[in-house]
């Protein structure tokens, strides 16, 4: 039998490069094979998911010649100094208060910095220490622009109206015989001091002329006397039928307890007058004799000392309501501004004896206690007796 031979099967020559090509490059090919089905998937996304940033249009940038001109940098104020100036009255035509919105760009960076007196209105919860404060002003200075509205400490009350000095000194008021000269001598200042100065329009007089009658005059930097506002009682003591002394305390005020037998036992020892929370106010100075405690109203007070009251009851000086207990060798002890007196004329109290509550009667702008120690009428200051 004939054998035949398998039939060899061959690849054409011209397809041999074609396959070493996919052999050699198939790696090759199947990555440009990937990249080209990113592609299509790509163009085939919604259109809302490809974003074209937008392509700035370049303008034309003037050339500018700066010219520098150095200015103070604007005032910044807070929520408290805009506070403080909404309270400010602006006066009208009539002369009255108006009420207006300040913008804060109106406003002065430094309320010390004022060119004119200005009148401000005392609000409830005044006082004389934080009026001042507000318009940077020594106290002084507050007392000698007011000296005819505020003849004593006490006398502060709501509505009262205060001159505001531009700074520190004495606001005067022109007689019409006083000359420049014998006013800067009195306030212990120069003449130049009064004739220059931007508060006044005095350029055209002399040292030797006089100011008209009724000029207001403020002069800068000068002092005045400290007046003498503390209330000095008529005080008589006589003996009594039992052989004690007895004492009749501001006779004619409303409260005068009238002869009583005068208080013994302290001793010159005193203790806290308010059983309660406070918080240490006006304190000592020469124009205001006793020490201020700021509480709520209706917080209980008690006797410092042991003693006898010989006033409860109102005072015309500006004290309100005031109790004044006598402890015996000239020492007294005054409780000012209360709401309500729990004793009595001729009552023995002693050391911590509730005898009232806190209030703000008399000339008080907020409730407080104006306490004061006395020894022989002059007062002293309580802080040297108690530990506020």
């Amino acid at each position: 039998m004939e054998q035949t031979e398998p039939e060899t099967q061959t690849t054409p020559r011209n397809t041999t490069w074609v396959v070493a090509i996919v052999r050699g490059y198939g790696p090759l090919l199947a990555a440009l094979a990937l990249v080209a089905i990113s592609a299509v998937l790509i163009l085939r996304l919604p259109t809302r998911a490809l974003v074209t940033a937008p392509t700035a249009t370049p303008t034309a940038t003037p050339t500018l010649t700066p010219t520098p001109t150095p200015r103070p940098p604007l005032p910044t104020p807070g929520a408290a100094l805009l506070d403080d100036l909404a309270r400010l009255p602006v006066a009208g035509a009539d002369g009255a208060p108006l009420a207006r919105d300040l913008e804060p760009f109106t406003l002065p960076a430094d309320l010390s910095k004022r060119e004119e007196v200005l009148v401000y209105t005392v609000q409830r919860g005044d006082t004389l220490w934080s009026i001042a404060e507000r318009f940077n002003l020594k106290m002084d200075s507050l007392f000698w622009a007011n000296r005819e509205a505020l003849p004593d400490v006490h006398m502060l009350r709501v509505g009262l109206q205060l001159n505001i000095l531009p700074e520190d000194g004495v606001y005067h008021t022109a007689d019409g015989a006083e000359t420049i000269q014998e006013i800067a001598e009195r306030f212990n200042v120069t003449p130049e001091t009064i004739i220059d100065s931007v508060y006044n329009d005095l350029a055209y007089l002399a040292p030797e002329d006089a100011p008209p009658p009724g000029t207001r005059i403020v002069v800068p930097g000068g002092a005045d006397d400290y007046a003498d506002w503390v209330w000095r009682p008529e005080v008589i003591y006589a003996n009594t039928a039992s052989g004690g002394v007895g004492v009749n305390f501001a006779p004619g005020h409303p409260g005068s307890c009238g002869p009583v037998p005068e208080g013994t036992g302290s001793g010159g020892v005193f203790a806290n007058p308010v059983s309660g929370w406070y918080q240490v106010g006006w304190q000592f100075q020469e124009w205001h004799r006793g020490i201020d405690l700021m509480t709520t109203e209706g917080i209980p007070v008690v006797a410092a000392a042991p003693g006898t009251v010989i006033f409860a009851g109102w005072n015309t000086w500006g004290y309100g309501n005031l109790i004044v207990l006598s402890h015996g060798d000239g020492w007294t002890t005054y409780y000012a501004h209360l709401s309500y007196l729990n004793v009595g004329c001729g009552q023995y109290v002693s050391t911590g004896q509730f005898i009232g509550e806190i209030g703000t009667t008399g000339r008080s702008s907020g409730p407080h206690l104006h306490f004061e120690i006395r020894q022989n009428g002059e007062p002293l200051d309580p802080a040297n007796f108690v530990g506020f």
